[in-house]
C-alpha cells in the first residue's frame, strides 16, 4: 500500500450477487460505497477466491460503516486495503452500551 495515500472512511450502499469473471475462472462481487464526508461513490470487486477476499467477508452488509481502506484510482476501493468495522461518528455500539449497563 503507498504510504502517501490517506486511508478514509466509507459506508457500504450496495453488494452485487456473485458474477463469473469473463474468463469463468472465478466468482466476484462488485460492491459499492459513499465515502463519509465527501459523500463521493466508489467501488471495488472482490473476488471470492482470492486471499484478500477473507479480510472483507464478515463485514459485507450493506450500511456498515468500514475504515482502513483507501482508493486505488479515481472512484476505485483497494480490494487489498486491511478494513475494518468502524464507528464514524463515535457512538457507543450496542455491545459497549449494554456492557455499561452490566449485562455483562
Amino acid at each position: 500500500m503507498p504510504e502517501a495515500q490517506n486511508k478514509m472512511t466509507i459506508e457500504i450502499t450496495k453488494i452485487d450477487p456473485p458474477k463469473q469473471s469473463s474468463d469463468g475462472r472465478h466468482a466476484y462481487r462488485r460492491v459499492y460505497f459513499k465515502e463519509i464526508g465527501s459523500g463521493k461513490f466508489l467501488m471495488t470487486d472482490l473476488v471470492m477466491g482470492f486471499r484478500n477476499y477473507a479480510r472483507w467477508k464478515n463485514l459485507l452488509k450493506a450500511g456498515n460503516f468500514i475504515g482502513g481502506v483507501y482508493e486505488k484510482a479515481p472512484g476505485r476501493i483497494d480490494a487489498d486495503s486491511v478494513p475494518y468495522l468502524a464507528n464514524p461518528r463515535n457512538e457507543e455500539s450496542e455491545i459497549e452500551q449494554l456492557a455499561k449497563m452490566g449485562v455483562f
